[in-house]
């Protein structure tokens, strides 16, 4: 799975609501409890800005830690919306 520049700027420009439950979604999939993803879901002007200057190295780390099947599936329901 690859997410380019182009990815991470649609991220970027996300409705902050579909924006939280993207960041639930991940960080359930990564493990986290769900007092931590409310809390960066809460978050979201700094989650954008982290979106505008990731590398792809972070990116795929990321993408390592959540499961890239999972990872598919929430970028697949996000080009949807």
């Amino acid at each position: 799975m690859e997410i380019n520049k182009d990815k991470l700027a649609q991220l970027g420009n996300l409705d902050d609501d579909v924006l939280k439950d993207i960041i639930r979604q991940v960080i359930k999939a990564a493990g986290g409890n769900s007092l931590y993803a409310e809390m960066a879901a809460n978050n979201t002007k700094q989650i954008k800005a982290k979106l505008q200057s990731a590398n792809p190295a972070e990116i795929e780390q990321i993408i390592n830690i959540v499961g890239k099947d999972k990872a598919a599936e929430i970028l697949n329901n996000i080009e949807v919306k």
